[in-house]
């Protein structure tokens, strides 16, 4: 229901147009004596709770006035063949064509909850008519309709909501009334078919995903009113060919135009002052761009996978960025933001005084095969490197802080990796799936080695934990196929779930003298009180095993792809099986509990762990 959540605030305002509306034709009816439209609100409750926060872009101001229209008594509705639905409109659906009237707003709609009336045939609609009076459409009102072609919208249609046409993938024409102010988001994501959809120049809202993966559309022009593109509102429409952005806009957000492959043209007006994160990422097509003099922030990955972007261009008087050999950098020198992917060059110094390469600067760079960094540098920041898998070699400055998430994953060509003394921070992912790493070193400086940050190194075989290191995250070195040697530090406190999962040639792991937090028992991990289970060696060949009395947790894959395993054994002092403790042990036959069926049943038990539950068998049987 969340995701329709802000459609529904829109109800209050709305309702109140409706019965300004509403009172425009109450006059015209009484003059002719037919029996008013009743302004009353449905006695049910509606789709979505309403709330008095006005629907998006629509104010009284921005309101038009009504104009008036034939008011149809219910009687006269059902003469035609009309069904009243909840909301106070009517419907009917005639050879293919639904077509809905009365007056005010359509109700907002789920399809798992509050389906609309006519969802059931929604298999058979081909063709839409909203009637004039029909002020708003509402939440998922025709989503899924896979076989509507065609719609027609009347003018006094206001609102467009959440989610409305989503997934119509036959549509291909709208025409949208001039008196439409607002569209929500997703309101035509997945529109395949649709060619064209020309916004009307009273538009001041559009949202989020408005129009993703509407893979036919070939050209779009923003009108004046809007003032931020998006997040994701063009993504993956992959026939558009140009974008016309108004003066007046401030913001793309992010993903705006992502893997949009066809973009040629996109003008980028003055006023402009943010372009978001990946904002024209996979934009293939893309030749040229001209940053204006007013843009201030661009955000990583903006122009990822843009490899035919030769002509970046600044505006004369912009004092946020600069070129220097096509390569985009803060007005300062401090920040590099950004690498262009059609560079032949395989070697690349960065130049003294930045201190931070920025999210995805180098993403995807593959013809590159040494980058210098100077000294100073502080900050490698999200993907910045991601997917360079011709990089063969790094050297990291002793002055560098943080790398951030991903920042190295999929660096294949990579084969040693010294981190440097003073290195705080190592992020998530951060040199996963680097397929020809076979070491790593890792400084005193270091207190943590988030999650996935060695997963998939399929040729790691030597990893050097300093003492100083508190903590290891979840799956950290997870299908490390060749890692065969591990030492704990004394200082380890702290080992995520899955850690060494599918490391099926980990035969050493040693617990250095002094720790006080784990114990290693016949090749098992344990916390050092014996409550928790830690990991199983995937090596082991025994059939069978019995969890030690006093154990209270066995931690997420602590079991994990342990194939030879046919038969455990489980204390019952359990109380909690984590999320895939048991998944991938395609041997497992024989599974029993000490307990009783009654404190089985009181087990916390994790996703993953089907086969268990399915063999379990209890003390008291």
């Amino acid at each position: 229901m969340k995701a329709f959540d802000m459609m529904s605030r829109r109800r209050g305002l709305a309702f109140a147009l409706t019965v300004l509306l509403a009172a425009s034709l109450l006059l015209s009816a009484c003059g002719d004596g037919r029996e008013p439209v009743s302004t009353q609100e449905p006695t049910q409750e509606p789709a979505l709770e309403a709330t008095a926060e006005p629907t998006p872009g629509l104010t009284p101001e921005s309101t038009p006035e009504p104009t008036p229209v034939p008011v149809l008594s219910p009687e006269e509705y059902e003469a035609r063949g009309f069904q009243a639905s909840e909301d106070g409109l009517y419907w009917k659906l005639e050879e293919g064509t639904l077509t809905v009237g009365g007056v005010g707003a359509m109700g907002d709609y789920l399809p798992t909850e509050q389906q609309s009336p006519w969802y059931g045939e929604r298999m058979e609609i081909r063709a839409l008519v909203i009637e004039e009076g029909v002020t708003s459409i509402g939440a998922a009102a025709f989503k899924a309709c896979v076989g509507l072609s065609s719609a027609e919208l009347p003018e006094g249609l206001l609102s467009i909501g959440n989610g409305a046409f989503s997934g119509c993938e036959s549509l291909k024409t709208v025409k949208l009334p001039k008196s439409l102010v607002s569209i929500d988001r997703m309101a035509f994501s997945d529109c395949r078919s649709l060619r064209s959809a020309e916004l009307p120049e009273g538009l001041t809202f559009l949202g989020g995903h408005a129009f993703s993966s509407c893979r036919s559309l070939t050209a779009v022009k923003i009108p004046a009113g809007i003032p931020e593109l998006p997040a994701f509102c063009f993504a993956f429409c992959e026939q558009l060919t140009a974008a016309e952005l108004p003066e007046g806009i401030t913001t793309i957000k992010d993903a705006a135009f992502w893997g949009c492959a066809s973009l040629t043209t996109v003008n980028l007006p003055e006023g402009l002052a943010a372009i978001g994160d990946g904002a024209f990422s996979g934009c293939g097509s893309l030749t040229a761009l001209r940053l204006p003099k007013s843009l201030a922030f661009i955000g990583g990955g903006a122009f990822c996978k843009c490899p035919q972007l030769r002509e970046l261009e600044i505006a004369e008087g912009n004092e946020y960025f600069r070129l220097a050999d096509a390569v985009l950098f803060s007005a300062d020198g401090t920040a590099l933001v950004y690498y262009p992917l059609w560079k032949e060059d395989t070697n690349y110094t960065v130049p003294a005084g930045v201190k931070t390469i920025g999210c995805e600067a180098f993403r995807a760079c593959d013809k590159l095969t040494a980058v210098e960094l100077p000294e100073g540098l502080e900050v490698i920041s999200r993907e910045a490197f991601s997917g360079c898998s011709g990089l063969t070699a790094l050297e990291l400055p002793t002055s560098l802080t943080d790398i951030e998430q991903k920042a190295f994953y999929h660096c294949d060509g990579l084969e040693r990796l010294a981190l440097p003394e003073g290195l705080r921070s190592l992020g998530k992912g951060a040199f996963a799936s680097c397929a020809d790493l076979t070491a790593a070193e890792l400084p005193a400086s270091l207190p943590a080695i988030d999650e996935g940050a060695f997963q998939d190194c399929a040729s790691l075989t030597t990893v050097t934990l300093p003492e100083g290191l508190t903590a290891i995250g979840g799956k950290a070195f997870s299908n490390c196929g060749s890692l065969s040697a591990l030492t704990l530090p004394t200082s380890l406190a702290t080992i995520g779930e899955g850690a060494f999962s599918d490391c099926p040639l980990l035969r050493e792991l040693e617990l250095a003298e002094g720790n006080e937090h784990f114990l290693l028992a016949d090749g098992v991990l344990f916390t050092a009180d014996g409550t928790e289970l830690v990991s199983y060696p995937l090596w082991k060949e025994d059939t069978s095993y019995s969890v030690p009395d006093g154990v209270t947790t066995i931690c997420g894959a602590a079991f994990r792809s342990c194939a030879n395993l046919k038969a455990v054994a489980l204390p019952a002092s359990l109380t909690t099986i984590g999320d895939q403790a048991f998944y991938g042990c395609e041997g497992l036959a024989e599974a029993s509990f000490a307990g009783t069926q009654e404190q089985w049943e009181a087990i916390s038990v994790g996703e993953g762990n089907e086969a268990l539950l399915t063999l379990i068998s209890f003390g008291d049987d």
